[in-house]
C-alpha cells in the first residue's frame, strides 16, 4: 500500500542538516552492540584476545621460549634470527586466531544483524523512514556499514594490535623495519576483515530483507554459514571445476583463507611440490575476496529494491 493512501504525504522540503545514512547507521549501530548475543560473545573475544596476547608475549620475550620456538620454525642448519622467528611464529599464531573468532564473527552477524532489516518490516517502520527526506539509496548505505564496524570490533582491532605489539617487541632500533618488511601480515589482517565484513554483511542484508521474521533469518544464515563450512572441506577433497566452486562456497573459510596461505608458507616440512598442491586445494584469497564483494552487491541491491517497492509515491 502506498505510504500516501496511509494518510502520509511526500516529503517536499530540502536534503539537508545531519546526513541520513549515518543517522540510519547509528541507530542500526547502536541496536547491534545492546544485543545480550554480542555482549556475550564479545566477552568471550576479548578473553581469546587476553589469553592470545599473554602467549605472544611470551614467545616473543622469555629468551628460552624464543630460543626453543624457534629451533621449531627455523630450516636446518639456519642462524638465529629474531624477526625471522617473529615473523613466522606470528603468521601461525594468526590463522589459530582467526580460524576461532572468524566463526564468532559469523555468530555475532547472525545474532546481531537479523533484524537489521528484518524488525523495519516487522514494525513497518521502513515505509515511516521513506516519507521522511531519505532515499532508498541512503537507506542501503546506513544499513550496510553496520555489520562492518560491528566486526570491526573483533575482527579488525585485535590483529592490528598483534601486528604492532610484534614490532614494538623487536629489539631497539628495529621496530619500524620489521613493520616495513612485514606488511603483508597487515595486508592479510585487512583482508580477513574486509572478506568477512562484505561476505557477512551481504548475507544479512539479504535474508533479512526477504522476511521479518528473525528466527527465519538466523536459521537460514546458520545453514549458509556452517553448511558452506562443509562444503567447502568436501571441495578439498575433489578435482576440477567441482572443487574450485565448493571450496569458495564458504563466507567463514574465505574470511581466513589469507591466513591460511600465510602460515602454509612458513611450514618448513613443505616442499615446492606439496606447497604447489596446497595451493590447488585451499581456497584462493583473492577469490574469497570476490565472492564476498558480489555477495554484499546482492544483498545491497534486495534491500534497495525492497526499499523502492515501499517508497512513497501519489
Amino acid at each position: 500500500m502506498a505510504v500516501y493512501a496511509r494518510g502520509y504525504r511526500p516529503y517536499e522540503g530540502s536534503f539537508g542538516g545531519r546526513s541520513p545514512v549515518m543517522a540510519i547507521f547509528g541507530q542500526g549501530f547502536r541496536n547491534a552492540i545492546r544485543t545480550r548475543s554480542f555482549k556475550i560473545l564479545g566477552v568471550l573475544v576479548l578473553i581469546f584476545y587476553v589469553i592470545f596476547t599473554i602467549q605472544m608475549y611470551v614467545m616473543l620475550n622469555i629468551e628460552e621460549v624464543v630460543s626453543e620456538g624457534f629451533s621449531r620454525f627455523a630450516n636446518r642448519n639456519e642462524p638465529f634470527d629474531f624477526a625471522t622467528y617473529t615473523t613466522r611464529y606470528l603468521k601461525q599464531a594468526l590463522m589459530g586466531f582467526y580460524g576461532f573468532v572468524a566463526t564468532v564473527g559469523a555468530l555475532i552477524s547472525m545474532l546481531a544483524g537479523a533484524g537489521i532489516v528484518a524488525d523495519d518490516l516487522r514494525t513497518r517502520a521502513l515505509p515511516l523512514y521513506l516519507v521522511r527526506p531519505i532515499r532508498p539509496i541512503e537507506y542501503v548505505l546506513g544499513k550496510a556499514l553496520v555489520l562492518p564496524a560491528v566486526l570491526a570490533i573483533v575482527l579488525l582491532s585485535p590483529g592490528l594490535t598483534f601486528y604492532l605489539f610484534a614490532g614494538l617487541w623487536q629489539p631497539d632500533g628495529t621496530t619500524n623495519e620489521w613493520l616495513g618488511n612485514n606488511v603483508d601480515i597487515l595486508g592479510n589482517v585487512i583482508h580477513s576483515y574486509l572478506v568477512a565484513s562484505f561476505g557477512f554483511t551481504g548475507l544479512m542484508l539479504f535474508l533479512s530483507a526477504r522476511t521479518p521474521r528473525r528466527g527465519t533469518v538466523m536459521a537460514i544464515a546458520a545453514a549458509v554459514y556452517f553448511g558452506g563450512a562443509m562444503m567447502a572441506g568436501l571441495g578439498s577433497e575433489l578435482r576440477g571445476v567441482a572443487q574450485q566452486a565448493l571450496k569458495h562456497v564458504s563466507l567463514i573459510v574465505n574470511s581466513v583463507s589469507a591466513h591460511v596461505m600465510a602460515e602454509a608458507e612458513t611450514d618448513r616440512w613443505r616442499n615446492e611440490a606439496q606447497m604447489e598442491r596446497f595451493r590447488e586445494e585451499a581456497p584462493s584469497p583473492t577469490i574469497g575476496m570476490v565472492v564476498a564483494i558480489a555477495v554484499l552487491l546482492i544483498g545491497a541491491y534486495a534491500v534497495y529494491r525492497r526499499a523502492r517497492s515501499t517508497e512513497v509515491s501519489e
